[in-house]
């Protein structure tokens, strides 16, 4: 299974809202915030239980320097995907689709101004489930048919709920704001 972390508010606190653990020096130059507390032995077990770890920001971070700091900070992250990057990567499909496109209306006799792609957030593509702390990409993600968990600040041990998730049950239970659904 292809599982996707959302980093802030899910891996690392955006503003002291849980407790995190220390993470070495090298780490804490390249991203200051810490891991939040059970996050390394979680995804440490998800690795070896053979689920694929991505790590999704919508920060204006470089990829590389992301996964780096996932090295330094010791967690088994197999890829990191931001919001910037996708981007990018939208906008040269749709450039390409509009070359293309315009080639041809240019051979008709025609002009085309292209409307821009949307970015879908998060990055479902590729993913079998998604671990967030927004009830809206929770809620995203189910709709284009991947399972997800909504990782809060209340529970106790906010770990328990993603291991029955992954290592155990194949039912997925969603909770958004308005119903609450099966998968």
């Amino acid at each position: 299974m292809t599982i996707g972390i959302d980093l802030e508010g899910t891996l690392i606190a955006e503003c002291g809202e849980f407790p995190c653990e220390r993470t070495g020096t090298l780490a804490k130059l390249l991203y200051p915030n810490g891991v939040r507390t059970g996050a390394r032995p979680l995804l440490r077990e998800l690795t070896r239980a053979g689920h694929a770890l991505t790590l999704y920001s919508s920060g204006a971070h470089k990829p590389w320097k992301l996964l780096l700091w996932c090295r330094l900070a010791r967690l088994p992250v197999r890829r990191v995907v931001t919001a910037e990057q996708e981007k990018k990567k939208r906008a040269r499909q749709a450039h390409k689709k509009q070359k293309r496109f315009a080639q041809d209306l240019k051979a008709l006799g025609l002009t085309h101004f292209g409307k821009t792609s949307e970015v879908t957030w998060p990055p479902c593509a590729g993913m079998n489930l998604i671990l967030d702390d927004e009830a809206r990409h929770i809620h995203s993600a189910w709709r284009m048919g991947v399972k997800g968990v909504l990782v809060t600040n209340c529970e106790q041990d906010w770990t328990a709920r993603i291991r029955e998730a992954t290592l155990q049950s194949p039912e997925i239970e969603i909770i958004t704001l308005q119903k609450k659904a099966t998968l």
